[in-house]
């Protein structure tokens, strides 16, 4: 809005301003100067070029073309240590996945040999008490032979499973001891 509208509104509704409210602070007059600038943020860098009272713009083009050409360098290594930056970050992140999973993959295969070795308890404990139970088995009662035959049939299922065949399907199966380990990081442990 411009200044003599903004002063007659004022008076129409019997306002008084000062006369520095209806004036702009700064009066720009534009000198016919031409100017030439660069909007990065690269140090120590000159950005802008004008004319002068010593100097035209025309005289400094070879000024203008090395400092353009030395943001454009600045860009070019700014953006290619970005790069890089971000190469190493998703390098990293793979290797810490993979130490996530070797480690996770540890603790199944802990997981799965306490499981085979309590099942060779079981199997031990089981084998010592049917031994026991053989003696006194013609004179107990029913419900005490049904006992030993299912301590039998627990027997068998536990030697089952104890057994090469399933144990290797088994293992082949949760891919916990592979030929080729796809975990596998040349580097080590990521610290």
């Amino acid at each position: 809005m411009d200044f003599q509208r903004r002063r007659d509104l004022a008076n129409r509704r019997g306002q008084w301003l000062p006369p520095e409210h209806f004036y702009p602070e700064y009066d720009y007059h534009y000198s016919s100067k031409l100017s030439f600038e660069v909007h990065n943020w690269a140090d120590g860098a000159r950005k802008k070029w004008s004319d002068g009272k010593r100097q035209t713009l025309e005289g400094v083009l070879d000024s203008i073309a090395d400092g353009v050409l030395y943001h454009l360098n600045f860009d070019k290594a700014r953006r290619e240590k970005r790069e890089e930056d971000e190469r190493r970050w998703q390098h990293l992140a793979r290797r810490r996945e993979l130490h996530k999973r070797r480690n996770d993959r540890e603790q199944k295969r802990i997981h799965f040999l306490a499981q085979l070795a309590a099942y060779h308890q079981e199997a031990a404990n089981l084998k010592v008490t049917i031994a026991n139970a053989s003696a006194v088995l013609p004179q107990a009662e029913p419900e005490y032979r049904r006992m030993i035959d299912w301590a039998k049939g627990r027997l068998a299922y536990l030697e089952a499973q104890n057994a090469v065949g399933p144990l290797a399907t088994n293992l082949k199966s949760q891919n916990l001891f592979p030929d080729t380990d796809e975990l596998f990081d040349p580097e080590g442990d990521p610290s």
